[in-house]
């Protein structure tokens, strides 16, 4: 999972919105001049989503890392 905050004009918004739609990404906060984007998936997925976000101004990025647990008694 990654959260991505954007600085970012009304007049860039349309394209970042377009690539958010493409990575099913989630809006989950608009300001005047800024945007925040949810995304889950595999790294591949995350870094190529960062990567075309990179020409706007990314101003926050936090990012999980793989979270998994053995099921029943197997130990992780």
């Amino acid at each position: 999972i990654a959260l991505v905050k954007l600085d970012c004009a009304l007049d860039q918004r349309t394209q970042i919105l377009q690539i958010a739609e493409h990575y099913m990404a989630r809006v989950v906060d608009y300001g005047s001049d800024s945007l925040m984007l949810q995304v889950h998936g595999s790294s591949e997925k995350l870094d190529a989503f960062i990567d075309l976000l990179r020409p706007f101004e990314i101003t926050d990025l936090v990012r999980s890392g793989k979270i998994l647990m053995a099921r029943g008694k197997r130990v992780t």
